[in-house]
Formats: structure tokens, C-alpha cells, sequence
């Protein structure tokens, strides 16, 4: 019975060793710690906000990740700081903490120089959330010029970029439509994100506009579309803001405006809005008259424009102007509203300047 229990002993030892000496799994991701480092914002349209975490989501949507492990949140409700670590055998899950408690858990499933996939155990509401998060600032010493996939990713996401702005500022001309006092506007997050996306967005489209002169002929084909967007861009903020800070100066409204009538193209309904925006309504006239009239592009390629924004704009350029906020009504249409009763002194007020960035624009 001993003999036979050795001998039991003795064919188990070897299973036993091969288990303990079994290798664990790999991680499905490895994370480059220096992957991380900048600041990444929710990409709403890509994350499961379901199970009660949408108050969560409107309140922090601005992560940092900066060298010596500090660790921000930003959301509506104000900044967070703390520190954060990097564990798990592909260094891929990020504990973050905020006042030695832990304050949310990511684990990155995939990244590349632009864009973070994660899965958030939030500390609060103790669930998992499935995000995408997008890098705020592209690095700044990436060369995107080097090949063509690189000056695509940078229109994308300029493309990108603007829209998001567009959006969020659309939120905002509604509020003033709607009566909303600079109270109101400063304690919304969209005034926030509206302005720092906008001026990434300037940034970016400088960088694209520089790096299509630096190369000659090779990348014409993105010139038109990149200044026009340029072109939209500098309007709607100079005609939602007005004088606004640009490095260690301040802009005039009218300087920025004749920036972007100078990059406007062939963008005939932007053109005839900055002209009309200065007073000048035969110059607004004779833009309109080179409209497509069948496509009324390319002003299409641009966030808000549509076939039916010439009607509206002949109507105002020809000073019929007694009607004009009925037409608009009318039409249902949401992009350049806001901007028509400013014009006419139906809104009198500029979007006011966030406190945050009296003095800087990023």
C-alpha cells in the first residue's frame, strides 16, 4: 500500500511542477508608458455611456497624463489632480489616484499615437465603461509630411475637429437665441470645449497649410479644402467672440475677418456671411452671384451649409431685412441663425471669453 502510494505520489509531483511552472497568459496589449503621455478626451459618439454613467460622462471628459506620473481629470464641475501608475504584466492598466484614493482604473486594450481604447472601472458608480478617447494635441514633433498617410490623418483630423467645434458652438448659439445670460454660458462645458477645440483646430490647420508649402507640388490637393476650412473657422470665432488671444497679443475681430476673406476660395456663401458681418452688402451680393446654384458647392464641405442658406443670405445682402428672422424660422435651419440676428442687433452680445483663457487661447 506504501509502494503503491509513493508511486501515486511520484506521478503526481511532475503534473504538479508543470502546472506551477505553466507561463501566464500574455496581455492582449502592451502599453508604451510614453503612449499616454498628453491629454485625451472622451469621444462620445464611441463610448457605451448606458447603465447611469451619462452624469459621470458630462463631468469629466478631459484626461492627462503627464511625465512624473500626475495624473488631471477636467470635466464641468472642475479639474481634479493626482498621480497615476502603470501595472499588469503589459503595463497596460493605468490606476489613477486623486487624494491616495483611487479614483478610476483604465485598462488600455488598444492604442496608437492618436487614439486610446480603454475599459474604466469607475470608482463611483462601480461599473465598467467601454471608451474612446481621442489625443487633444497631436505631438508636436511628429512629422505627418513624411508620407501621405500621415497628411491624411492630419485633414481627418482637422476634419474632425472642426465638426466637433461646429457642434458645440451650435449649442451655444442656441442658448443666446434662447435668452441665456453670460452666466449661464460661462457655467456651460461647451463654452470651454468650444474655444480650446478652436483653437487646437487653428494650430492644426497652420501646421497643414505650412507643411503644404514646405513640400511644393506633392500635397495640392489638400490646399483648397484645408483653407477654406481655415477661412470658416477664423469667421465663426471672431463672429461669436470678437477680439480673442492669439499667442501673447490680442486679435482684432477685424483682422481675423480679412484672414479669412483672404483664404475663403471659392466658398461664395462663407464669403458673402464675412462681408455681411462688415457691413459691406454689395460685396455680399457679388459673392452670392458666383454661388453654384445647383450645388452650392463647395461650401457643402463645410459644417452647417446647405442649399437653402442662399435664399436667406440674397434676402439679407438685398437689405429685406423686415422678414428675414420669419424666413429663417421657416426654413428650420440651425447654422448661421445666431449670427444673422447678431448682425441685425437681435442678439447683442458676443459669446463671452472663458475665464480660464482671458489671457491665453490653449
Amino acid at each position: 500500500m506504501k509502494h503503491l502510494l509513493k508511486l501515486l505520489i511520484l506521478a503526481i509531483l511532475p503534473l504538479a511542477a508543470s502546472c506551477s511552472e505553466k507561463p501566464e497568459e500574455e496581455p492582449d496589449y502592451t502599453l508604451n508608458s510614453n503612449a499616454i503621455i498628453g491629454s485625451w478626451e472622451l469621444d462620445l459618439a464611441k463610448t457605451d455611456i448606458s447603465d447611469g454613467l451619462v452624469a459621470w460622462v458630462k463631468d469629466i471628459t478631459v484626461f492627462t497624463f503627464e511625465e512624473g506620473n500626475v495624473y488631471k481629470a477636467t470635466g464641468y464641475f472642475g479639474d481634479v489632480e493626482g498621480t497615476y501608475s502603470l501595472s499588469g504584466k503589459g503595463g497596460n492598466i493605468i490606476t489613477a489616484k486623486v487624494d491616495d484614493q483611487t479614483h478610476i482604473v483604465f485598462t488600455v486594450t488598444d492604442a496608437d499615437d492618436y487614439i486610446l481604447h480603454m475599459k474604466a472601472s469607475v470608482q463611483t458608480y462601480e461599473k465598467e465603461l467601454e471608451m474612446e478617447c481621442y489625443r487633444i494635441e497631436i505631438p508636436a514633433q511628429q512629422d505627418f509630411f513624411k508620407d501621405e498617410e500621415g497628411v491624411e490623418f492630419l485633414y481627418d483630423y482637422i476634419y474632425r475637429e472642426l465638426n466637433y467645434f461646429a457642434s458645440e458652438k451650435q449649442i451655444l448659439d442656441d442658448m443666446m437665441v434662447a435668452g441665456a445670460s453670460a452666466d449661464e454660458l460661462l457655467n456651460s462645458h461647451y463654452l470651454y470645449r468650444a474655444w480650446r477645440r478652436a483653437f487646437n483646430c487653428w494650430d492644426y490647420i497652420d501646421m497643414m497649410l505650412d507643411g503644404i508649402a514646405a513640400n511644393g507640388s506633392k500635397y495640392q490637393e489638400y490646399l483648397s479644402a484645408s483653407k477654406s476650412y481655415k477661412a470658416y473657422l477664423l469667421y465663426n470665432i471672431a463672429s461669436s467672440w470678437g477680439d480673442v488671444p492669439r499667442g501673447d497679443k490680442m486679435l482684432p475681430a477685424s483682422d481675423i475677418l480679412d484672414e479669412a476673406i483672404a483664404c475663403a476660395g471659392d466658398c461664395y456663401l462663407l464669403l458673402s456671411e464675412i462681408y455681411l458681418t462688415n457691413g459691406d452688402r454689395a460685396k455680399a451680393k457679388e459673392a452670392l452671384s458666383k454661388v453654384n446654384r445647383i450645388s452650392v458647392k463647395p461650401d457643402t464641405i463645410l459644417p452647417g451649409y446647405v442649399k437653402g442658406h442662399l435664399k436667406l443670405l440674397e434676402q439679407e445682402a438685398a437689405g429685406e431685412t423686415g422678414t428675414l428672422d420669419d424666413a429663417w424660422k421657416k426654413s428650420e435651419l440651425s447654422y448661421g441663425y445666431c449670427q444673422m440676428l447678431r448682425r441685425l442687433g437681435k442678439v447683442s452680445s458676443l459669446l463671452p471669453t472663458p475665464f480660464a483663457f482671458s489671457k491665453k487661447n490653449t
